[in-house]
């Protein structure tokens, strides 16, 4: 349960090394540099300091930056080497040496000509694909006209004679015909086809009849026109389809040149980082400040690392002072988290949660031990945690994974060994699959005991948690008034409740009832303690008191998930081996189908349960434990770095 100790740093350096120390700041990933507080800050020296002025080429280098990741994100889908799932799931980075990550950003020239060649590429194919679009429209409107002979602009109703181009939805086709017949005007309708659930048609009729266009509009018609001069539809689809393929083939020619220069996108990648870096490099200095011969910068160390910091500094320079001192009460401390390599795959759930305050114990290592239980239990077939254990380490044996993808692989693996021990105790291989006398159900009352035990040493080891807290900031009073009474009740009522159960001697009865009332009434003194005179000390106290009592044992109840989810587990898996075997016995097929069965049901059941482990053991965590002691809200120690995204530096220089 430890946070790393945490040292304030000031670097006091000669102007003329500025660059150089900040370079190393970056290269050595030591130190977080903070924001000196304020525009005019006074030194430990008494000198006037300002906030140093922004060099000149940042707006080029953020320019620079923002066109290289341009280049890269347009380039990547036009890779010779396209990403596989597994890259995608883990993008790899491409190896460099220190000397060819340099060189690749020395002509910035070329790299803002292939912007330039780049983003008209890409004007060029959004204007394409618009066009395309348009005439594909155009296309899908003019097919089901295709069959009509005469030109598309000709047809237009006259002064005596209505010709109307019209579509209806199929179905309404005769209704329409039998309504217009029974209207009694001459009429005529010349089908042209039918398309995508509409007839397509032509009608002709007198001009003067508007009763007939009145009586097309009740069923839902498109009426279609075309301008002056439009050929046949035949003549204009030919026509369309050639400016579309003229298209096609001029897209083909703008991807083939995005794909030429892609070839050179590991050089791009190289460049994206190393302007990045540089840029950082130079917004650092809005952190700041100076005077005209000295520049002072702020941060925090690692205690640990706080000698080799002063050490690389003064690689760079003599002229330099580097001064430590612990933070002060009331400092905003960054956390960082120091635990062993068995509990650090379980920062994963404390990082869920919420890092601890600097000044706050890391609940990662008395919480580990626990969910390693709890996932075992709500899992608990040795089966499924024999995959997950098998997935996990094919996951960290090929994948690249960041520090935080790797442990939770490694807390997936931690407990799939948890679920191993545990199914193959209870004989539970993918239910009853290996062991045909796996009984889910059995011993139900005494995982249901287990359960209930389980959560009374996590609840009791929470409470002690928070007493030992207190003493460590000496707060012994609120130690021995709010947790000490509150497990004496707890431990009394326990050992007057087990010594009826096991028949214990009546001295344990007599020590059960003892403890049990000195603690329930030095928990309402507590409790009350706050109220400044007698009877509402006594009502606040009995008050708190009540609802602590119920809602402890609330909280006992909640750990019966545990069996719950054990039993839905089992039952499932058994209810999918049963109705497999139901098909054993088909001919010819039956076998397979039976495989097909057992593996979908069983990847099903155990995909969702894992789902189902990991969340409530997680609620357990942070609702039962940490609700406890654990307030968290702490920031995350983040040392200024060369973090690259794209390449990996192969040959990474020292400091000295």
């Amino acid at each position: 349960m430890a946070v790393a100790e945490m040292l304030k740093v000031r670097l006091m350096i000669h102007k003329s090394a500025m660059n150089e120390v900040i370079s190393t700041l970056q290269s050595s990933g030591l130190m977080e540099v903070e924001r000196l507080a304020g525009d005019n800050i006074e030194s430990e020296t008494h000198e006037h300091l300002d906030m140093l002025p922004l060099p000149d080429n940042i707006n080029i280098l953020t320019r620079l930056v923002s066109e290289m990741n341009y280049i890269v994100n347009f380039l990547s889908p036009y890779a010779v080497h396209r990403e596989s799932l597994l890259d995608r799931l883990s993008p790899s980075r491409v190896p460099f040496s220190q000397e060819q990550f340099k060189a690749v950003a020395r002509d910035y020239r070329h790299y803002e000509h292939t912007y330039d060649e780049l983003f008209a590429i890409e004007k060029r194919m959004t204007e394409i694909r618009n066009e395309s679009a348009r005439l594909e429209h155009d296309i899908e409107e003019l097919e089901p006209w295709r069959e009509l002979g005469i030109p598309l602009g000709d047809v237009a109703s006259t002064g005596r004679a209505m010709l109307l181009m019209v579509s209806v939805n199929e179905k309404r086709l005769p209704d329409l015909i039998a309504e217009l017949e029974r209207h009694r005007e001459p009429f005529h309708i010349e089908r042209i086809s039918v398309f995508a659930g509409r007839v397509y048609f032509l009608f002709i009729a007198i001009s003067a009849d508007k009763e007939a266009l009145a009586i097309i509009h009740k069923h839902d018609p498109v009426l279609w026109s075309f301008s002056p001069g439009t050929p046949p539809a035949f003549v204009k689809l030919n026509q369309l389809r050639e400016e579309l393929n003229h298209l096609k083939r001029e897209m083909s020619e703008m991807e083939k040149q995005a794909v030429a220069i892609a070839a050179d996108i590991d050089t791009y990648k190289a460049a994206c980082d190393y302007l990045r870096l540089e840029l950082e490099r130079y917004t650092v200095l809005e952190k700041v400040a100076g005077t005209e011969s000295v520049t002072v910068i702020d941060g925090w160390v690692r205690s640990k690392d706080a000698d080799e910091l002063n050490r690389r500094v003064h690689v760079v320079t003599p002229l330099a002072e580097v001064t430590f001192r612990n933070p002060l009460p009331g400092e905003d401390v960054p956390v960082s988290l120091v635990n062993s390599r068995l509990a650090r795959p379980f920062e994963v759930i404390t990082r869920l949660y919420s890092l601890p305050s600097f000044r706050e114990l890391d609940p990662t290592s008395s919480l580990a031990i626990f969910f390693f239980i709890f996932f075992g239990m709500a899992l608990g077939d040795a089966g499924y945690g024999t995959v997950m254990a098998l997935l996990s380490l094919a996951g960290l044996r090929f994948l690249r994974l960041s520090d935080s993808g790797r442990n939770f692989l490694q807390l997936l693996l931690i407990c799939a060994i948890s679920t191993i021990i545990y199914g193959a105790y209870s004989k539970a291989w993918f239910g009853d699959l290996i062991f045909p006398d796996y009984d889910f159900v059995g011993g139900f009352i005494t995982i249901m005991i287990v359960s209930l035990a389980l959560g009374a040493v996590h609840l009791l080891y929470a409470i002690m948690v928070e007493l030992y807290d207190n003493v460590r900031h000496g707060d012994r009073a609120a130690a021995i008034l709010d947790q000490g009474s509150w497990l004496l009740f707890i431990a009394g009522t326990l050992l007057f409740s087990l010594s009826r159960v096991l028949s214990l001697p009546t001295a344990a009865a007599v020590a059960g009832n003892y403890l049990f009332v000195f603690g329930a009434l030095a928990s309402i003194y507590s409790m009350g303690r706050m109220q400044k005179n007698i009877p509402a000390r006594l009502a606040v106290g009995l008050g708190t008191f009540y609802m602590s009592v119920t809602g402890f044992f609330g909280d006992l109840l909640s750990y019966l998930r545990l069996l719950a989810l054990g039993l839905a587990t089992g039952g499932i898996a058994v209810v999918v081996n049963q109705i497999a075997r139901l098909f054993r016995d088909i001919p010819y097929v039956g076998l397979l189908l039976t495989v097909l069965v057992m593996v979908a049901g069983h990847i099903m059941n155990m995909t969702i349960n894992i789902f189902g482990a990991f969340i409530h053991s997680t609620r357990l965590q942070f609702v039962e434990f940490f609700g406890k002691f654990y307030e968290g809200g702490g920031r995350e120690f983040r040392p200024f770095s060369a973090e690259t995204k794209y390449i990996e530096i192969i040959d990474k220089e020292g400091a000295g």
